[in-house]
């Protein structure tokens, strides 16, 4: 297990506030700047004198370490916010990479892709790697392909992505195949699966 290189999305956990997506753009020994793709909701006085984590995917699968955040000496006046993570150079492994999935109940929205009518907004029944199910999906026919929000809950940011239905599934599920989404989101969506079941 490494430290993120360049330009690796990461997720920034404050405990019991909220959770932050950013992105690594400079590193320096024991520390990584890092641009938010928002400002936190949290001040920064907090962020200063507490410990946060910091999720990201390596090869050896979702991963974090622990540090703290302050004002990047880098930091521009204007623009994204750009933190500096002073870490302690130790990863922990938080679910090794493999296929696995099971049944997760968060809501969605999916919307056809090319498609001016509203989103349909419903419920996951399960969660997977490489698929999700949702409960119902009104009109949909095996490979329409959908843009899809779900929304796991408490202070986990949305996850974006598209997908492609595979199957028409029992009792009105549909089972659709992810076609493009972030492999860090879906190391969230199947470490939310992991964090339900403990």
């Amino acid at each position: 297990m490494s430290l993120p290189a360049l330009n690796t999305p990461v997720m920034l956990r404050i405990p019991d506030r909220e959770a932050l997506s950013a992105r690594v753009v400079y590193s320096g020994p024991g520390w990584l700047d890092v641009e938010l793709h928002h400002a936190p909701v949290t001040s920064l006085g907090f962020l200063e004198r507490h410990w946060v984590f910091m999720e990201y995917v390596d090869p050896a699968g979702l991963v974090r370490i622990m540090g703290q955040l302050c004002l990047s000496p880098q930091a521009p006046l204007m623009g994204p916010p750009l933190l500096r993570f002073t870490h302690r150079e130790v990863v922990q492994l938080l679910r090794a990479r493999k296929h696995a999935g099971g049944i997760v109940h968060a809501r969605v929205t999916l919307l056809a892709v090319g498609s001016d009518e509203v989103a349909h907004a419903t419920e996951t029944v399960a969660v997977g790697s490489a698929e999700f199910a949702v409960r119902d999906l009104p009109g949909a026919v095996e490979d329409d392909v959908y843009d899809f929000t779900i929304w796991p809950g408490g202070n986990e940011p949305a996850v974006t992505g598209r997908a492609r239905v595979s199957r028409i599934a029992a009792k009105g599920h549909v089972v659709l195949d992810y076609v493009m989404v972030a492999e860090f989101e879906r190391e969230r969506l199947g470490r939310l699966l992991i964090a339900r079941e403990a």
